[in-house]
């Protein structure tokens, strides 16, 4: 029991944060749009991967490229964010069933601000084997 609780992320035994949103940057603004991707990606660039909780909503798919959409959330922030995914060594078998039967929160989920088609984006960088 001592080593499952070592090896579990810090806030697995806490209860999800509510999806309190005292967050302005992002009122306002219709969720999706290209103001709202723009906005998230400002918060964001202020932002570290560990300064929030991660929760799967589903996968997308534009063209060749597929995102990974998730819910951000903190004591003063819940947001939905769009990660665009080029490693799939954990994701794939989520990516295969949309999510259905793996767990809603994806633990220790990294990200990094970079460039896609001249555009800022979020891009999946890894995260925690999925804990069923």
């Amino acid at each position: 029991m001592l080593a499952f609780a070592v090896y579990m992320p810090r806030y697995y035994f806490y209860p999800k944060p509510e999806c309190r949103v005292e967050n302005t940057v992002l009122q306002g603004v219709v969720p999706g749009s290209p103001e709202y991707r723009d906005r998230v990606i400002a918060l964001l660039s202020k932002s570290k991967p560990d300064d929030f909780r991660y929760f799967f909503k589903t996968f997308e798919t534009t063209g060749s490229d597929t995102w990974l959409i998730v819910n951000l959330r903190n004591k003063t922030s819940c947001f939905d964010a769009r990660l665009l995914v080029k490693q799939w060594d954990k994701l794939e078998g989520m990516k295969r069933t949309n999510g259905r039967s793996y767990p809603e929160e994806l633990h220790d989920l990294n990200w990094t601000l970079s460039e896609h088609n001249g555009r800022p984006e979020v891009l999946y960088a890894g995260m925690r084997e999925v804990i069923d």
